[in-house]
């Protein structure tokens, strides 16, 4: 996205599980239960971020081309100490506004028929569990069409679970997501690429806004 320091919500392929490792997810519900015979329980959860775009290496503020990013993920509910969680399953949608879509496509990716790529997502986990996690999405091939709104959307599944060591506190941990970086790839009718090297897109956090995905509980 413009030098949109992107999109997040853009896009993304493989989420990891990693030392510091989670994955994307969104506002967490509001109630839970304990996992019957200590086994991990899971939400799906979904929520709606806004960013500033970067563009040509200046963060644009105007709130007409403000990047809106929804993300929908399963992620634990509950973690039993010892216990690891599944991979964790996320989809991201990105939406550009027309008007910042239109400089994307036309100063930066060639006046493309399609757009598609890869986006990095960081999340930050913090409270009874500290760490960090990347997660990796694919941007499948998208129709662009010059005077309307991009919108490009990704999911995948992490490649490793979350484990829990068996002497960690108990207690609520809140995960967080950092503006998303993508790689995007105009192509021609064809299929050949209108840009010579993939567009290295990112957003950038606006001070009002809560980047705040959920949270699980270790017990």
């Amino acid at each position: 996205m413009p030098e949109i320091t992107p999109t997040r919500r853009t896009v993304i392929r493989t989420a990891a599980w990693s030392v510091p490792a989670v994955t994307v997810a969104a506002a967490a519900p509001a109630f839970a239960t304990s996992p019957p015979g200590g086994e991990v329980t899971y939400q799906t959860l979904t929520k709606t971020f806004r960013f500033n775009p970067v563009i040509l290496g200046n963060v644009n503020t105007d709130p007409a081309n403000i990047v809106v990013v929804n993300v929908t993920a399963t992620v634990p509910l509950e973690v039993p100490r010892g216990a690891t969680a599944a991979p964790v399953q996320t989809e991201s949608t990105v939406t550009i506004p027309a008007g910042l879509a239109g400089i994307l496509g036309g100063l930066i990716l060639g006046n493309p028929a399609t757009v598609e790529g890869t986006s990095v997502s960081t999340t930050t986990l913090s409270g009874a569990y500290s760490g960090e996690s990347i997660t990796n999405l694919t941007i499948p091939r998208t129709p662009f069409t010059n005077g309307s709104a991009l919108s490009l959307t990704a999911s995948g599944s992490g490649a490793e679970g979350l484990t829990i060591p068996a002497g960690n506190p108990t207690g609520a941990v809140t995960l967080t997501l950092d503006p998303p970086q993508s790689q995007l790839q105009g192509r021609n009718a064809a299929g050949n690429p209108t840009n010579p090297t993939p567009y290295a897109s990112q957003l950038s956090p606006i001070a009002t806004e809560d980047y705040t995905l959920g949270t699980f509980t270790i017990v």
